[in-house]
């Protein structure tokens, strides 16, 4: 009877650790398994900005060797996944591809109607502007052999139709006056700014 219950007791010891010890192996693994599944979603979180800047295509050629990024692909088209500061990452880059859409689409015109001497140098300069898209303000790159600056104006270009602008600007030879059209003060920002007026 007492060989009997030291057995028991003995296999009851025995279930029990071997127990406590697959759990402890489980719980390991299920931590582990939690920690890199963590770690992927902050790698994927590190590269969205790259993948809402150059897209899809260019974005599995460029990490088409890494690891998990097709994981990473899945999660950002997923609706329900989200993290602090994905709302101003989605905002500013789809007002950006929307802008980027509107100016490769917009087509502006500049026909350089006249230009007339006012002095050894100078000369007025007579133009038009034609967009097929209305367009609230605008800003040109004026240049010539002399002088150069972007000259800019406030007035809304209508959709199909032209308007007229004069501009002044210093030139050794009239011939050497171009006026094209900029999208923004930015691509030439290391120049002066002149308003332009309206004939």
């Amino acid at each position: 009877m007492v060989l009997s219950g030291v057995i028991s007791r003995n296999c009851i010891v025995m279930i029990t650790v071997s127990a406590m010890v697959m759990f402890s192996v489980l719980f390991n693994q299920d931590a582990f398994g939690q920690q890199k599944t963590r770690l992927e979603q902050q790698n994927c979180i590190i590269l969205y900005d790259i993948y809402k800047e150059i897209g899809e295509t260019k974005f599995r050629e460029k990490y088409d060797k890494r690891t998990n990024i097709i994981d990473c692909i899945k999660l950002y088209k997923n609706p329900h996944w989200n993290f602090v500061g994905k709302g101003k990452v989605d905002k500013y880059f789809d007002s950006l591809h929307v802008k980027e859409q509107q100016s490769e689409s917009t087509q502006v015109n500049v026909n350089i109607l006249g230009k007339s001497p006012i002095g050894k140098l100078k000369h007025i300069v007579k133009f038009e502007v034609c967009s097929n898209k209305a367009m609230q303000g605008s800003q040109f790159l004026i240049r010539s052999d002399g002088d150069r600056y972007v000259g800019y104006s406030n007035t809304a270009l209508q959709s199909g139709k032209c308007t007229l602008f004069r501009a002044e600007i210093n030139a050794k030879s009239p011939s050497s006056i171009q006026i094209e059209y900029v999208k923004s003060f930015d691509q030439e920002r290391a120049l002066k700014l002149k308003k332009l007026q309206l004939m």
